[in-house]
């Protein structure tokens, strides 16, 4: 393909890897963006996958629009007409309406920005009757918004101290207020989907009746998304390349 012809020998490589996971490391301005969109473009034109078997997740929406525009560049208008292309949180955000009986909240919940969730949690401190000086609104959300990126819930935040004590109570109160105003925050779309993860790939119903068939996923890597893309991420192929994997293993163990 003529478009293989701009790619250096490792980027070739890597675009041409076949099916199957492909892990890529590369530092900044190396191309990887490239790699990704003409990867994708690969598979759809040499290696039969569908458009809708393709999942595609980078981290900004510019990202998005950018990958959809030059796999429409390579392959025509029509290439990514039914693949889901888009950031982290747009996806999950799509995933979990499909699927919000898994959910504390309705498939028509909203996504409350980061002025909407500091300020509930300014409104519970005030409410507790706390010093606001002590536990700030923003450090305060800080430390829920880490928790949540480390699969942590509010019912099991560690307490080590007086002030993890009060940060507890805070977040129960803070996930409460946003369930009952049917609302997620943009932590929730990721953790929900991790959790998520486990049911919609252990229940072969739930996987078929609603047609998640993604056979191919391309993502950015980076360090603090990890413990929420790497479940995201491994539950959506781990069942269609265990074989591989033990086969593979069993292999290097010889």
């Amino acid at each position: 393909m003529d478009f293989l012809d701009k790619l250096n020998a490792q980027q070739r490589k890597a675009v041409t890897a076949g099916r199957g996971p492909v892990l890529v490391l590369a530092g900044p301005g190396s191309g990887k963006t490239r790699v990704l969109t003409q990867r994708v473009a690969w598979l759809i034109a040499s290696e039969g996958v569908r458009p809708y078997q393709i999942l595609a997740v980078t981290f900004t929406n510019k990202a998005a629009r950018e990958m959809e525009s030059r796999v429409q560049s390579l392959l025509g208008e029509d290439a990514t007409q039914g693949m889901m292309l888009g950031t982290f949180h747009a996806i999950c955000a799509r995933l979990l309406r499909r699927e919000a009986e898994l959910l504390p909240v309705e498939s028509n919940f909203v996504i409350f920005d980061a002025d909407d969730q500091e300020r509930i949690v300014k409104s519970i401190i005030k409410e507790f009757n706390l010093d606001d000086k002590r536990f700030r609104p923003a450090s305060v959300h800080a430390s829920i918004s880490k928790a949540k990126n480390d699969l942590i819930g509010a019912d099991d935040y560690p307490i080590t101290n007086y002030r993890d004590e009060v940060v507890k109570r805070i977040f129960v109160e803070y996930q409460k207020r946003l369930v009952a105003s049917n609302a997620v925050d943009f932590d929730d779309l990721l953790v929900y989907t991790a959790d998520s993860s486990t049911c919609w790939w252990t229940n072969s119903k739930i996987r078929t009746s609603r047609n998640i068939h993604w056979s191919s996923i391309s993502r950015p890597r980076i360090k603090i998304f990890f413990a929420l893309a790497i479940p995201i991420s491994v539950f959506l192929l781990a069942r269609k390349y265990k074989h591989q994997a033990e086969k593979s293993k069993l292999k290097n163990s010889r």
